[in-house]
Order: structure tokens, then sequence, then C-alpha cells
């Protein structure tokens, strides 16, 4: 698998400097519920048709936060997937870095989430 390095970058910057393309943030934690409802539908249209290249990235977290989650603070994840499973808006992240992993609900180690539905 390929990759790339840029120490101390940012997904906008980086997402610039691979494609070409000036990149849209959206600070998704400071959104109305509303517009979230048109982001996501948004996200899964231009998912479904190839339009976009997504990442998602963390703010601050505490120690505990992130050994609870398996999440880095201040880390841009890449957006592999998205899905409405059961009524539940579902995005599957990755780790560029690969050795960390989500330790939180619908993770592989959640068995009581863990439905077919969701399963590789």
């Amino acid at each position: 698998m390929g990759g790339y390095d840029f120490p101390g970058s940012s997904s906008n910057v980086d997402l610039t400097a691979l494609t070409g393309w000036i990149p849209e943030r959206v600070n998704v934690k400071r959104t109305e519920t509303k517009t979230t409802d048109s982001l996501y539908l948004r996200m899964l249209d231009g998912h479904r048709t190839g339009d976009v290249l997504m990442t998602v990235a963390t703010g601050p977290l505490s120690k505990e936060e992130c050994d609870r989650t398996g999440l880095v603070e201040c880390h841009a994840y890449a957006v592999l997937d998205l899905k409405n499973v059961n009524g539940l808006r579902m995005i599957q992240l990755k780790n560029p870095w690969c050795h960390l992993r989500w330790k939180g609900k619908f993770s592989p180690l959640d068995k009581e989430s863990l439905i077919p539905e969701l399963q590789v």
C-alpha cells in the first residue's frame, strides 16, 4: 500500500497537495442538527458517486478518551465508507497509522452491537 507523510500538516493541506483540489471544511461539532442531516446525505451521495475524498479529524481529547476509544487526538482519518444501517448513520474510518484501532461501540471488540449488516 502507498502512503504519504506530511508531518504536522492538516488534511486540508494534504488533500490539496495530493489532488490539486481546494477542499471544503465543515466543523460538524458546531453544526445544527438540520445542517448535519443534509451534510450526511451530501457526503453519502458524493461517496456513492465517487466525487469526493473525505477525511474526519479529531480535536483535543483526554488520555482517558483516547484509551477508551482508540482514537488519537488532533489526528485525521480517511473516510472509507458511509451507510445507513437500521436507522443509524455509519461512517467507516481508517487510521493511516494502522497501529491504533477503534475500541468503542460497533468496533470488532463490541460483540453486542456487531450485527450481520456490519460484518465484513
